[in-house]
C-alpha cells in the first residue's frame, strides 16, 4: 500500500536536500575544500555550519517514518532496504568517481576501471570523492537498530526523550563542542567518537532518529505551551543564538588556523549548536507548514526525487564545474557568484537524471 505523503515531512526534506546541495557547491569555489580568503571564510563557514542541519532533518524525517513502522509491525528487521543502500553506495561510488577522473582528463574506460577497482566499496578501495555517500552507511546502522530504538521507545513518556537528548549532549555534544583543542585527553576529549564507533549509533544520530519519531506523533505545541506561552518566540531565539554563536565560533577557529577547517568544531555530529538548530528547526517546520501549503505540488515533486538528488548531485557538480571553467567562472571567480550559479545548474541537472532514471522499471531502482 503506498504510504500516504505528510506535507510537514516532504517540506523538511525539500528544505534538506537544497541545503545539501548548496554546501557541496561551494566546491565549484574551493575544490580543495578550504576557503581562499577570510571573505569567503565569512561567507563559506556560516553557510557550511547552518546549511549541515539538512542531514540531521533527513535523520529525524528517517525516525518519524521507520519508527511507527516497526511499532506496527512487529519489529522487523530491514534487510532489504539495508542490502538496497549497501548496493547504492557502491554504484553511485563507481560513478562518482569515473565522473571525476573523466573531467580530470583521464581516458573513460580507463577511469571506470580504475573506479571499480579503488572505489567500489564492495570489491576494495574507499569512496574518495564520493564521501557524501557516507549518509548511507549511517543509515544502514539505524535502520538495523530500528527493531530495538522500537522497542526502547515503546510506551517511554515524553520526559525520558529529553532524559535520552541530555545524555548525548554529555557524552558527545559538549566535549565536542567546546574541547575543539583536544585538552584534557580521555572520556571527555573531542575524539571520544573514534574510540565508540564511528557513527555513535546510541549518541547523536539515535538521537535525531527517535526524536524525529517524538515530534511527529506528539502535539509538541501543546506540550511547549505547558511550559511557556511564548515557546515560538523561545524557539526562534533558540535557533538565532545557536546559529550565529555556532556559525562565529567555526569562523574564528577557521581564520585563527590560517583558514584551514579546524574539524573538531565543524564535526557537525559533535556540536551543540548544530544539535540545537537540528530540533528547533524541526518544530518551527511543523508549526508553520501549514502556511505553506499553496507550495503542495512542487514541494512533494522535489521531494518525491530528493534522494535521487542526494546520490546524483556530486558528480554533477564536478561536470557543472566543468562548464563554468569553460564559461572563465573557476575558483578565482566571486564566492557569491560561482555558488549560486553552480546550485541552480546542478539542481536542474540532477533533478533533470533523476526524473529520467525513474521513469524505467530498472533504472528507477538506482534512486530509491
Amino acid at each position: 500500500m503506498k504510504q500516504k505523503r505528510i506535507f510537514f515531512l516532504d517540506l523538511i526534506r525539500v528544505f534538506s536536500i537544497i541545503m545539501v546541495v548548496m554546501i557541496h557547491c561551494f566546491y565549484a569555489k574551493c575544490p580543495d575544500k578550504l576557503p581562499h580568503t577570510a571573505f569567503d571564510a565569512a561567507i563559506y563557514l556560516p553557510v557550511f555550519f547552518f546549511g549541515l542541519t539538512g542531514v540531521g532533518l533527513f535523520v529525524m524525517i528517517s525516525g518519524a517514518l521507520i519508527l511507527p513502522k516497526e511499532l506496527r509491525e512487529g519489529y522487523r528487521f530491514l534487510w532489504r532496504r539495508v542490502l538496497g543502500f549497501g548496493l547504492l553506495i557502491a554504484f553511485w561510488s563507481v560513478v562518482t568517481n569515473t565522473v571525476v577522473y573523466i573531467c580530470q582528463g583521464r581516458p573513460p574506460w580507463e577511469a571506470l576501471l580504475f573506479s571499480l577497482r579503488y572505489h567500489s566499496v564492495i570489491i576494495g578501495g574507499w569512496g574518495n570523492y564520493a564521501g557524501h555517500l557516507w549518509f548511507l552507511l549511517m543509515i544502514m546502522s539505524l535502520y538495523l537498530a530500528a527493531p530495538f530504538l522500537a522497542r526502547m521507545i515503546e510506551n517511554m513518556p515524553v520526559r525520558d526523550y529529553f532524559v535520552f537528548a541530555g545524555i548525548t549532549a554529555l557524552l558527545f555534544l559538549i566535549p565536542g563542542t567546546f574541547n575543539y583543542q583536544g585538552r584534557l585527553p580521555g572520556l571527555t576529549e573531542a575524539d571520544f567518537a573514534g574510540i565508540m564507533g564511528r557513527f555513535d549509533l546510541f549518541g547523536v544520530y539515535a538521537s535525531w532518529f527517535i526524536l524525529g519519531y517524538l515530534f511527529t506523533t506528539v502535539d509538541m505545541e501543546a506540550y511547549l505551551r505547558r511550559w511557556s506561552r511564548h515557546y515560538l518566540a523561545w524557539l526562534w531565539g533558540i535557533l538565532l543564538v545557536s546559529s550565529l554563536s555556532g556559525g562565529y565560533a567555526v569562523y574564528k577557529l577557521t581564520v585563527m588556523n590560517n583558514l584551514q577547517l579546524f574539524v573538531p568544531m565543524i564535526q557537525f555530529t559533535k556540536s551543540l549548536p548544530m544539535y540545537i538548530n537540528v530540533l528547533t528547526m524541526f518544530l518551527l517546520f511543523k508549526h508553520y507548514a501549514h502556511k505553506l501549503e499553496f507550495l503542495q505540488k512542487p514541494v512533494h515533486m522535489l521531494a518525491k526525487y530528493s534522494f535521487g538528488l542526494y546520490l546524483i548531485h556530486f558528480p554533477m557538480i564536478t561536470v557543472v564545474s566543468v562548464v563554468l571553467a569553460g564559461w572563465s567562472m573557476d575558483s578565482s571567480t566571486h564566492i557569491l557568484v560561482i555558488t549560486p550559479v553552480c546550485f541552480l545548474l546542478t539542481m536542474v541537472f540532477s533533478l533533470a537524471l533523476s526524473m529520467v532514471l525513474d521513469r524505467f522499471r530498472l533504472t528507477r531502482y538506482l534512486i530509491k
